[in-house]
């Protein structure tokens, strides 16, 4: 895996934070995301860790992501191994933090 500086203005660059929104380009979201660099899926998923399921990292996985930066809220909460272990099948990394890291 390469990483490399972020580009300014890149396809659905996150810009800022707030309590309960993420400013993404000129707009602001509230509520669950599945963001990438093509991707920006507004009403995503599950509302909390205890919610998803393996069905939803497949979803991750369809979009052939090098990594996987799973923003649980105000708090770190990991998702069981069960949960997790598409990625793992697919050596796709993951990165569990709260949204505001």
């Amino acid at each position: 895996m390469n990483f490399s500086r972020a580009q300014s203005g890149g396809p659905n660059q996150i810009l800022g934070y707030g309590p309960g929104e993420i400013l993404i380009g000129d707009n602001t979201y509230h509520g669950n995301l599945l963001v990438g660099p093509g991707v920006l899926v507004t009403d995503w998923g599950p509302t909390s860790v205890q919610e998803l399921s393996s069905r939803d990292v497949l979803d991750w996985i369809r979009h052939e992501p090098q990594i996987v930066v799973l923003g649980t809220g105000s708090t770190q909460i990991f998702p069981g191994p069960e949960i997790l272990f598409p990625l793992m099948e697919e050596q796709i990394g993951c990165e569990v933090m709260t949204t505001d890291a």
